[in-house]
């Protein structure tokens, strides 16, 4: 959702600089940021948590192993 709200915002900044006079790409240029940055953002933020999910964990689990993790007792 965030990559998604972030996309946005950076779709309607491109557009922006899209119609501007001195765009030297031509007017369409901002459009296709625009949509791209919705559709790549989404992405990288789940790839990005995926990987910080993946790194945590291992943290984690290292951790765990030093010290003996955490008992639960359960009756």
């Amino acid at each position: 959702m965030i990559g998604l709200a972030v996309g946005v915002i950076v779709s309607i900044a491109a557009l922006a600089g899209g119609f501007s006079a001195s765009n030297l790409m031509g007017p369409l240029t901002g459009g296709l940021i625009g949509v791209g940055a919705i559709v790549v953002l989404p992405l990288l933020y789940g790839g990005m948590a995926f990987l910080m999910a993946l790194l945590v964990s291992w943290l984690y689990n290292v951790a765990a192993g030093l010290v003996g993790g955490i008992e639960v007792d359960v009756k």
